[in-house]
């Protein structure tokens, strides 16, 4: 009696301690936290249109957005960050109203979308690192 007892509860630990490793994904059926994104890594090209220069996009791991831009037209240049959803730029504004449109879907590794600032227009280009 004692021996079943024991093994019951012995059983009953090595159940309960295999539900609490379990993985966040394989209990609730969601994604887990930790995913990387696929579109991380840096892309290098350039802007054309209205004005023109290089062009460089990092994505983090969480789809932080960092776009660089220099212009050629005037030497400015500037940083800002953006965001991703899906592979597609949410079109945040730099502090000069600069933004990118389109996504980082494609399976060639070069991805192409438009540009918008105030008045000004064009494309974009870039290529994964």
């Amino acid at each position: 009696m004692k021996n079943s007892f024991l093994f019951l509860v012995m059983l009953s630990l090595a159940l309960i301690s295999c539900r609490v490793g379990e993985d966040v994904t394989t209990v609730t059926g969601g994604p887990t936290e930790n995913a990387a994104s696929a579109y991380a890594g840096t892309y290098k090209g350039n802007f054309s249109g209205d004005d023109n220069g290089n062009l460089k996009v990092d994505v983090s791991i969480t789809n932080v957005v960092t776009v660089s831009r220099v212009s050629s037209k005037t030497g400015s240049s500037e940083t800002y960050t953006d965001g991703l959803f899906e592979g597609t730029f949410n079109g945040n504004p730099s502090t000069t109203g600069f933004s990118i449109f389109g996504n980082l879907i494609s399976t060639s590794g070069s991805f192409e979308g438009t540009w918008k600032q105030g008045s000004l227009t064009g494309t974009w280009s870039l290529v994964r690192q």
